[in-house]
């Protein structure tokens, strides 16, 4: 469900807010979102949203941001109850997905439910959503995903496009569509 809040706290008042939602693990390579964020300016910060599954992985990501010099512009959320994740969503300008490897993505889709531009990682699973719906945007490497934030910033209209088939995927992937699919695809075996 779209949700247009956009009261965000005092610290992300005036901010570009690069954001990760999602369980906290090594595969997910939350590093590349705080490498980025140490290569653009200080109007940039960060929201991570997640649960820690791996404690140790999240100390070693907090020491990254502090040998960064960048802990000051990032904010820790923690696990995002059902009821807040409408708030924290709205205080994302992008959602950043920089997984090492992935089958589906639950994370993607409600990034995309609340109708957030999402930069991924480069994989076969967003690879083939990216080529049906042009919905998201892929990058390579760190350097890659710096250059996709700031041609975000300089060409506000390709984030409009973005915004416009971000409605087209959830249309088409919604449970009303799915279900008529479903519907129309046991009416044509039965009629066999």
């Amino acid at each position: 469900p779209k949700q247009t809040l956009k009261a965000r706290p005092s610290f992300l008042q005036g901010k570009k807010v690069l954001g990760f939602f999602g369980f906290i693990a090594p595969h997910k390579n939350v590093e590349a979102v705080l490498d980025s964020l140490a290569k653009l300016p200080e109007e940039y910060v960060a929201v991570i949203a997640g649960g820690e599954r791996d404690k140790e992985y999240v100390s070693s990501l907090k020491q990254r941001a502090d040998d960064l010099g960048i802990s000051s512009r990032i904010h820790w959320e923690g696990f995002i109850s059902e009821e807040r994740m409408g708030m924290v969503f709205s205080w994302m300008d992008y959602v950043i997905l920089p997984y090492t490897s992935v089958t589906e993505s639950g994370a993607l889709h409600l990034a995309l439910g609340h109708d957030k531009v999402v930069l991924t990682s480069r994989l076969p699973a967003f690879e083939e959503i990216a080529k049906e719906y042009a919905c998201i945007l892929l990058f390579s490497d760190t350097l890659d995903l710096v250059k996709q934030i700031r041609s975000l910033k300089e060409h506000p209209s390709k984030e409009q496009t973005l915004h416009k088939k971000i409605d087209q995927f959830t249309l088409a992937r919604n449970w009303k569509t799915i279900g008529q699919t479903h519907v129309s695809l046991y009416q044509r075996v039965a009629m066999r």
